[in-house]
């Protein structure tokens, strides 16, 4: 994974449709309404959509599970992906606009 966040930007330039991934195509849609957020580089595949938070306004949103999937397809092992997110991922504040993560296992 590169670095851990981003600004929202519109990946596969020139790329026909057909090849585009479901992440690329989600990326794209937020780029074009919101330039300005942040994105979980490497976890395209797990945004759900936006959020409001109060003080941030439009965040993007995550869902954890899918992020854990996407770890454990790069070969790290179900607790070690959620160690991993738990340590690196969702404590980090990186300003107003840091995503917000949804666990959605219920």
């Amino acid at each position: 994974m590169r670095g851990l966040w981003s600004m929202a930007r519109r990946p596969g330039a020139g790329v026909p449709m057909s090849k585009k991934s479901r992440g690329d195509e989600i990326r794209e849609s937020i780029a074009a309404k919101y330039p300005s957020l942040l994105i979980a580089d490497g976890f395209d595949d797990a945004i759900i959509g936006t959020a409001v938070r109060p003080g941030s306004g439009v965040v993007v949103a995550y869902d954890i599970l899918k992020m854990e999937k996407i770890l454990v397809k790069q070969g790290m092992e179900v607790m070690d992906a959620r160690e991993y997110l738990d340590f690196n991922v969702f404590p980090a504040y990186v300003g107003e606009k840091t995503p917000t993560f949804i666990d959605r296992d219920w």
